[in-house]
């Protein structure tokens, strides 16, 4: 009778167990990656903007002939995002958190780039000093507060615009100087309010 009562009980805690694990795991975070030229969507439903519409991978950018004190383009590197869920049960991104997880630092190590280059995003409803403002590598490679969102990204059908810029700390590593070219890998989770 006790064996039977123990399985039973068993079976209801394993039962909670996977009703759990199911909800958690429908409210999980979408990744979309800039790599070099490349961005990437991770999932359906966070899209970036293609020249030929919306889809999983676009043109993005590379950053070229930097050196200690140099400032990427003032109005940023433009790329788009959109929040592909629909139904009556879309469900809004509340923040889009980026990270570095990789990358390419020509003549160079990791070592060297990690903190004296500092990329920063905005949002195209905001100035880019409303944006996250200025973090080295090494903080975006760790980041997981840094929201790009200056609101819920929603599925309005044409996506919105942000942007990211890049500079280099005018006291860097001498053996940065010069003409360096950087390809960089930035995944972006877009989470649920």
């Amino acid at each position: 009778m006790k064996k039977n009562i123990l399985v039973k009980l068993a079976g209801i805690a394993a039962a909670v167990s996977l009703l759990v694990g199911g909800a958690y795991a429908a409210f999980t975070s979408n990744s979309v990656s800039i790599t070099g030229v490349v961005l990437s969507s991770a999932t359906p439903t966070l899209q970036v903007a293609t020249t030929g519409g919306w889809g999983d991978t676009a043109s993005g950018y590379t950053e070229t002939n930097m050196y200690p004190g140099w400032v990427g383009d003032g109005a940023g590197r433009l790329f788009k995002l959109w929040n592909n869920t629909s139904g009556a049960g879309t469900v809004p991104y509340g923040q889009v958190i980026p990270t570095i997880s990789d990358g390419v630092y020509v003549g160079s190590t990791w070592g060297q780039w990690k903190d004296q280059v500092q990329i920063r995003f905005w949002d195209d409803l905001v100035t880019p000093d409303e944006g996250t403002g200025w973090g080295t590598l090494n903080y975006w490679s760790t980041n997981t507060t840094s929201n790009i969102l200056n609101s819920n990204l929603d599925n309005n059908g044409i996506g919105r615009n942000f942007r990211y810029q890049v500079r280099m700390m005018s006291g860097a590593d001498p053996a940065l100087a010069g003409g360096n070219t950087m390809t960089f890998k930035i995944n972006f989770v877009g989470q649920t309010p």
